[in-house]
């Protein structure tokens, strides 16, 4: 007989010696494929106890399930957050025809050393700058024009988790680790907190209230607003007059 899991029972397999996922209603143990993964074991650890159903078909090519086939375990009864409908033939085309694009084009979309350049040579201004900065701080316009070539710098922090953190560049994960722990270093945030709010919940359930945590800002200004937003990322959020302005 066919185990049943609840969402809240697949919760609990989350370490890499139980690790559980489901996928389109299937639950599966893959504890024992972690090691292996092609993707490396912080990619596939990202998923664990969880449905994994559109982070999986995000990152794969569609004839990867039967790799699962082998690893299967139970059924799934409900799942915490929505599940969307199966891919349309719509969407199959068009995924086959931008690889066999690609492919005939002879272009790998995760290679691009124009970019490369551009991430070192922004980190290596980071450090540069900041030095600088500190160098002079007794001279003050000299300083602040090097504090703001450290900030501009800095933001490339951001592209660099958020290329890392979604697999984007190269194929080695250890490149797309460093990435996401240079965004620590000079951003001062946290790639894990990243990982699964951006990656994970963000761009599987965009846009879906309760489930995307990015359309959600009144946790940062409730009290400065009294219950408010400073955004209005979504249709049912409350609207207050100076969301007429949040595009400036």
């Amino acid at each position: 007989m066919t185990r049943k899991y609840t969402w809240q029972e697949l919760r609990q397999h989350n370490k890499e010696e139980n690790a559980h996922v489901a996928y389109r209603g299937k639950v599966y143990d893959i504890h024992e494929f972690i090691s292996n993964h092609p993707g490396g074991k912080e990619a596939i650890s990202l998923g664990i106890g969880n449905d994994i159903t559109h982070l999986f078909e995000s990152y794969h090519s569609m004839d990867i399930t039967r790799v699962l086939d082998k690893y299967c375990v139970g059924d799934l009864e409900k799942s915490e957050f929505p599940t969307f409908p199966e891919m349309s033939l719509f969407y199959k085309t068009l995924r086959t025809r931008v690889k066999a694009y690609f492919e005939s084009a002879n272009i790998d979309p995760k290679v691009d050393r124009l970019l490369y350049v551009c991430y070192t040579l922004a980190m290596i201004g980071v450090f540069l700058f900041h030095f600088l900065m500190v160098y002079f701080w007794a001279n003050l316009p000299l300083a602040s024009i090097l504090a703001v070539a450290t900030g501009f710098c800095t933001l490339f922090g951001i592209y660099l988790v958020h290329d890392g953190g979604h697999f984007a560049v190269t194929h080695k994960p250890w490149v797309w680790k460093l990435m996401e722990v240079m965004y620590d270093v000079t951003v001062g945030g946290s790639y894990l907190l990243w990982r699964y709010r951006h990656t994970f919940a963000h761009h599987v359930y965009t846009n879906v209230e309760d489930a995307d945590p990015e359309i959600n800002t009144s946790y940062v200004y409730k009290d400065l607003l009294k219950g408010g937003t400073w955004l209005r990322l979504h249709e049912r959020k409350k609207w207050y007059i100076h969301h007429t302005i949040q595009h400036i």
